[in-house]
């Protein structure tokens, strides 16, 4: 590669780590995602950057997993390996980003860590897919790979003035 191509792949990168849709589920959550894990993103896609330039292989941020997983929880339930992923991410992006003058911690009981190995393997395949669809503004359909728990719906009724929740199977 020239000098010149590398310079203008090098300008083209940062410009994609500043600009770059977030990926997010298609479940129209993504307006939930708080400021700081965006603001988390974009610096760990210049991170990426500089670790790309060494050699390494680019791929997607943990702070972006966090993101994207954040919203597809909100879309449907994620079963047991994915929620022990979300968690082992959410408290190892928060721990990393959050504002330590706060005081604010992950609460111990929901500490995942360590990751199972095929767990990790997940996580390390969803990072993948997430980096293969930056700069494709914003079209993500859903990873073959995740896991939902599709086959129930929430039910939400309201008898006497009390509230009824529960999940149906569909059949």
């Amino acid at each position: 590669m020239t000098t010149e191509k590398q310079l203008e792949k090098g300008i083209s990168d940062i410009v994609g780590a500043l600009t770059d849709p977030i990926i997010v589920s298609l479940g129209g959550w993504g307006d939930t995602l708080p400021e700081w894990i965006k603001t988390s993103i974009t610096m760990e896609r210049m991170i990426m950057n500089m670790r790309a330039l060494k050699g390494e292989e680019p791929t997607g941020t943990d702070a972006e997993a966090c993101a994207y997983l954040h919203t597809v929880s909100l879309e449907h339930p994620i079963d047991r390996d994915w929620t022990d992923i979300y968690l082992y991410i959410a408290c190892k992006v928060y721990e990393k980003w959050r504002t330590k003058d706060s005081g604010a911690t992950m609460p111990e009981d929901i500490r995942v860590e360590p990751l199972r190995d095929d767990q990790l393997a997940d996580l390390n395949r969803l990072k993948a897919w997430i980096y293969h669809r930056e700069g494709t503004g914003g079209l993500n359909p859903r990873p073959p790979f995740l896991s939902l728990i599709t086959h129930y719906k929430l039910l939400l009724s309201i008898l006497n003035r009390n509230v009824i929740i529960g999940l149906v199977k569909n059949i």
